[in-house]
């Protein structure tokens, strides 16, 4: 047939006219039925176009047809995607990943699958384990996403879409030193695309950071200014200014997730004590943890020995700053505390803890 006709007919899809590139490739297919392409995008206008099981029909047509063609079993999982059926569009998408090894998008596009039933889960509750970290199943597919996401990354490293996906998921899977480098990269790649500054913003924000989250923000909505997701997060930070208790909220979910990590870096450790302080919640747990892996550091050892001190723990301050002692034995920060400490009278020790009960400050910490 001619070729400047099915150009013209793509360059319809492409302009958004679906219904005109429907007619023009019905129009081909009633005189060619076998007509691979025009059927190929005869099946995207339907899906464009909302017609969905059309759209799949004719799609399972085409690949009953090609079977081994790998642009067909994508197709078919995007349609299955927008259908809602998670599970189908996998199937489809990691055949597609398997008939071409060497194309990007496919392993990209089953890791924004998979990625999007994580969500799922983390949202019924079931990505939670029944004691401590997350189920075996979450960690598992969270782990095939993210190969999945490298895979795509190896292939185009020039490219912003697959480090913007590793990004997400060594997010979502509380890896935030991993996923920080892989959103820098993202921009790296492409600094006018709104989507990597937009994941880079939801990051910063997650993590703590509502100023650079704004800078980020600012820069996603510079390239997309009607961008949602941005305008959202931008009330969420205005809110935030006029009542500190929306983010107070907002944080608590994002740490009670941050929890089910089952062996949290140090860094990751530090960053939860720094937001827990922040929201006003009790850290005591987390700086235990963070002090059972980095014994040494004197600097986060005194920010909990002032903590206990001004909540008159002093038993355990005492505790505390004889470790720090050890560390440091002509520190003047910590000489100071433990003379006033040494200053208490016995009395005083002696009804820190009663104070304490009376204050509500001897329950146990919460469960960050």
């Amino acid at each position: 047939m001619d070729q400047t006709r099915l150009d013209n007919i793509e360059a319809l899809y492409d302009e958004g006219r679906y219904e005109q590139a429907l007619t023009e490739t019905a129009l081909i297919l009633k005189k060619e039925p076998e007509h691979l392409k025009a059927a190929f995008i005869h099946a995207q206008c339907l899906w464009m176009l909302h017609r969905h099981e059309e759209a799949l029909s004719q799609t399972r047509t085409l690949i009953a047809r090609e079977p081994e063609n790998p642009l067909l079993h994508w197709l078919c999982g995007d349609i299955q995607a927008d259908l809602g059926r998670t599970e189908q569009a996998i199937s489809c998408l990691e055949r597609a990943a398997e008939l071409d090894a060497y194309f990007y998008f496919y392993p990209l596009r089953l890791s924004q699958e998979r990625f999007k039933q994580l969500l799922a889960m983390r949202t019924i509750g079931s990505a939670r384990g029944p004691f401590r970290g997350f189920r075996k199943d979450f960690s598992e597919k969270a782990e095939v996403a993210l190969y999945e996401a490298q895979r795509a990354a190896s292939l185009r490293h020039d490219l912003a879409a697959p480090h913007i996906q590793c990004g997400k998921l060594l997010a979502l899977t509380v890896r935030p030193q991993e996923a920080e480098q892989a959103f820098v990269q993202a921009i790296a790649c492409d600094n006018r695309s709104a989507e990597a500054h937009a994941a880079y913003a939801d990051f910063l924000m997650r993590q703590g950071d509502p100023e650079a989250a704004g800078d980020s923000l600012d820069a996603a909505l510079r390239l997309e200014p009607d961008r949602q997701d941005m305008l959202e997060l931008r009330r969420l930070i205005d809110q935030g200014e006029q009542d500190p208790g929306v983010l107070r909220d907002y944080w608590r979910t994002q740490l009670l997730h941050a929890s089910l990590a089952p062996d949290p870096s140090s860094q990751e450790l530090r960053r939860q004590i720094g937001l827990l302080m922040q929201i006003g919640d009790d850290p005591s747990r987390k700086f235990e943890q963070y002090l059972q892996q980095e014994s040494d550091d004197v600097a986060i050892r005194m920010v909990y020995v002032n903590m206990l001190f001004e909540r008159k723990d002093y038993d355990q301050a005492a505790k505390q700053l004889e470790q720090a002692r050890k560390e440091e034995p002509n520190n003047p920060e910590i000489l100071s505390l433990d003379e006033r400490l040494n200053k208490l009278g016995f009395r005083q020790k002696q009804l820190a803890p009663l104070l304490r009960r009376s204050l509500g400050l001897n329950r146990k910490a919460k469960k960050d």
